[in-house]
Order: C-alpha cells, then sequence, then structure tokens
C-alpha cells in the first residue's frame, strides 16, 4: 500500500474542505498532522530541490503541499481567535461618543 498516495489524497481533501467551508477545529487538526505526516513520506514525489539549507537539506516542490496545508490549518485555528480580538477592538465611531 502507498501511504504517500493515501496521505496526499487526504491531505488534498482536507484543504480543500478547511478553505470551503469546514470551520471544525478537527479538521484543521488533522489537516496539520496530515500536512507533517506528508512532510516525511513524500520521498516518491519530489522533484529538484527548490531552495537549499545546506548540503543535505533542502525544500522540493512536494515539500511546499505540506507547508501549504500547514498555513490553511494554521489560519483555520486561528479564525475564532482574530474575530473574536477583532470584535474587541472599538471602532472609531465608538471611540468619540
Amino acid at each position: 500500500m502507498r501511504v504517500d498516495l493515501i496521505a496526499l489524497t487526504l491531505l488534498v481533501a482536507l484543504g480543500v474542505t478547511a478553505v470551503k467551508a469546514s470551520r471544525s477545529r478537527w479538521d484543521a487538526l488533522v489537516l496539520a498532522l496530515l500536512s507533517g505526516l506528508w512532510m516525511l513520506v513524500n520521498k516518491g514525489f519530489e522533484g529538484p530541490v527548490i531552495w537549499t539549507f545546506d548540503q543535505s537539506h533542502g525544500l522540493t516542490g512536494s515539500d511546499f503541499v505540506g507547508l501549504a496545508g500547514l498555513a490553511i490549518a494554521g489560519v483555520s485555528l486561528l479564525q475564532p481567535w482574530l474575530r473574536r480580538s477583532a470584535a474587541r477592538q472599538p471602532t472609531r465611531s465608538t471611540r468619540l461618543r
């Protein structure tokens, strides 16, 4: 069984779900876990190194899929907190009263 194909399929499905409609923290946490898993099992999809850290470490195109998943999960997890903090900040019109 190809774990990398299963991880990629789940990563894409949860990424689309997180962007489209889901506001569940569980979805975001699972997406973050799958993104981390993808970074470990994506060896079969790696292409040329795009960004090199040192002689033996770098980022490939397939690594950016995992990074995008982590970014989407992070934004999904932070959205409720950002909405609450934005709602608490006084607007200019309320400060002038």
